[in-house]
């Protein structure tokens, strides 16, 4: 597995955006879905683009927080 980037919908917003799909977040093979705090659209690039994730520009939740129909 690995992380990537896809539309989801964001918990806080109610409205479809990027997400950052993390895998290992919550444990072997488990993603967490980030979506970016300041409303900013994610990619894989801007994402690791200091080479590091900067975890504390995004919200984290868990798959079954999602309300994703994919």
């Amino acid at each position: 597995m690995s992380s990537f980037v896809k539309q989801a919908i964001n918990p806080k917003t109610n409205k479809k955006e990027n997400a950052l799909f993390l895998d290992d977040y919550y444990g072997l093979h488990h993603y967490g879905i980030g979506f970016s705090k300041d409303g900013k659209k994610i990619t894989i690039k801007n994402a690791f683009d200091s080479g590091k994730l900067d975890y504390d520009k995004y919200d984290f939740y868990k798959k079954e927080e999602i309300n994703d129909k994919n």
